[in-house]
């Protein structure tokens, strides 16, 4: 068996599109995303289209949680309405078009559709993969080693129970290397940009800016062979 996991989309969809059919042609078994499906890019209705159809499990990313939220609260930080977040993309792609953000919040609710709502909530803050006896913990932002020193399945409920943020949103140091070791496998993630995927030992990181900035590509890594592709 083969997996691949992909990187950040960040709305590029025909970039999506062409990774998943090259992953098709390599008769990849399942495909993971770390997250970050939607804004900035143009097309995050379309990219959460295209993972609901070729059932893509994903993490939650920073860019995914605030649907989430406001999915399930009907809440939003007006901090969200920055340039900075590009959620404007995305409220564009669901039919929001609206410049008051009251109307488009209002609008958003009635525009996503049920497919989409159960597949925002679906999104798992974790996905621990078993293959060819290796293990691999696949998050959005990768844990950095502050992590507390338990064992692995215990530090990963410990983290989800006090500060899940953790999985999303945290910048261990990749230029010195210093992420958490699990006692027992590989990390993979997202969320920070390199110019081409880092792939160790111990952990993988295949944001590569894809609907960013440069380099624009879109990574993925295909397990248990680690062989690293870009569109």
């Amino acid at each position: 068996m083969s997996i691949a996991i992909i990187g950040d989309v960040h709305g590029d969809y025909y970039r999506l599109m062409r990774m998943i059919n090259l992953l098709h042609r390599k008769q990849i078994d399942e495909i993971f995303s770390v997250g970050d499906l939607i804004d900035r890019g143009p097309e995050s209705k379309q990219v959460v289209d295209l993972c609901i159809a070729e059932n893509i499990k994903t993490c939650m990313g920073n860019h995914e949680e605030w649907m989430i939220n406001y999915l399930k609260d009907h809440k939003i930080s007006p901090d969200y309405f920055s340039n900075a977040w590009g959620t404007k993309p995305t409220f564009i792609s669901y039919g929001c078009t609206s410049s008051n953000p009251n109307v488009i919040l209002k609008d958003l609710l009635s525009n996503v559709p049920d497919d989409h709502v159960q597949f925002y909530k679906s999104l798992q803050a974790v996905m621990k993969i078993t293959l060819e006896d290796q293990i691999y913990w696949v998050t959005h932002s990768g844990i950095s080693p502050q992590a507390v020193d338990l064992e692995d399945d215990a530090l990963i409920d410990y983290l989800y129970r006090s500060s899940p943020w953790n999985f999303y949103f945290s910048f261990p140091n990749l230029k010195e290397g210093k992420l958490y070791n699990f006692k027992n496998g590989c990390q993979v993630f997202g969320h920070q940009i390199v110019q081409k995927p880092i792939v160790t030992d111990k952990w993988i990181a295949l944001d590569t800016g894809c609907g960013t900035c440069p380099p624009w590509k879109l990574s993925a890594v295909i397990l248990p062979e680690r062989e690293v592709i870009q569109i």
